[in-house]
């Protein structure tokens, strides 16, 4: 998987609420200045892609907020290019004090000729600028979905997972005594128990079982524990997906350590 662009700065006084907390709106400015910074690693400048007639507006924007950054706080920016459409792109934003999740964000950005501001295709220089900051091309919806639900687990996003998990999501293990686990315990535990610190897909494979229906087959290595006790090793994982009227959601999933 691509490593998301990561721009850090310090949060300033004024910045703050009366609480003595970012203000909530201030999060959107900072993945603006995220955006400007990428645009800077990939092509030299935001001004030197505006020479190449080529700008972006926001579309849409939303945020998730986990816990406040404050004052005089040194916070990472990560932005990742979670894709590339035609004319549009869409970008996942995350705000992290010493690797913790604080704000997720995703914003879209459509393209536009800046002297006429009408939407035109993204040109292959951007395509290729970005891509080092970019999901595979071509990537299957669910192998994206796979990483991302990953990705909340191991930030503790439970506002994802609760999106993601259906009402009669299981998980199972292949552990002694074959765990089993319902959807409220699954996010209790991942929440209260279970810390992952880093994670690699080895290997991600989508089995489409029709429309409404697929299976994701991985392997994947983790350094995480659960209650103090080490969890770090490979592991096998096989995921049942779910097409339902909000979106894919799993069903099911089985895990057995390696």
């Amino acid at each position: 998987m691509a490593a998301p662009f990561a721009h850090r700065l310090r949060v300033r006084y004024h910045e703050c609420d009366q609480q003595g907390r970012v203000f909530n709106a201030h999060y959107l400015a900072y993945f603006d200045i995220a955006l400007t910074e990428l645009w800077r690693a990939a092509f030299g400048s935001y001004q030197a892609v505006v020479d190449r007639g080529l700008d972006v507006v926001v579309v849409e924007a939303t945020t998730r907020f986990r816990a406040p950054a404050c004052f005089d706080d040194e916070i990472d920016i990560e932005v990742l290019v979670a894709r590339m459409g035609s004319t549009s792109l869409t970008l996942e934003e995350s705000v992290r004090r010493d690797g913790e999740l604080l704000v997720a964000g995703r914003t879209v950005h459509v393209c536009v000729d800046p002297s006429t501001m009408a939407k035109r295709a993204i040109p292959a220089f951007v395509r290729e600028g970005l891509a080092p900051f970019s999901t595979p091309p071509g990537e299957h919806e669910l192998a994206a979905l796979e990483r991302s639900l990953q990705r909340a687990v191991a930030d503790r996003d439970l506002a994802l997972l609760e999106r993601l998990l259906a009402p009669e999501f299981t998980l199972t293990t292949g552990r002694a005594g074959n765990e089993v686990r319902a959807r409220a315990e699954y996010l209790d535990v991942t929440a209260t128990r279970y810390a992952i610190e880093s994670f690699d897909f080895e290997s991600l494979e989508v089995l489409e079982l029709g429309a409404q229906a697929s299976v994701v087959r991985s392997r994947y290595v983790q350094r995480a524990s659960m209650d103090g006790a080490d969890r770090s090793q490979p592991y096998l994982m096989t995921d049942a997906w779910a097409q339902r009227p909000g979106g894919w959601q799993i069903v099911s999933r089985h895990v057995s350590p390696l």
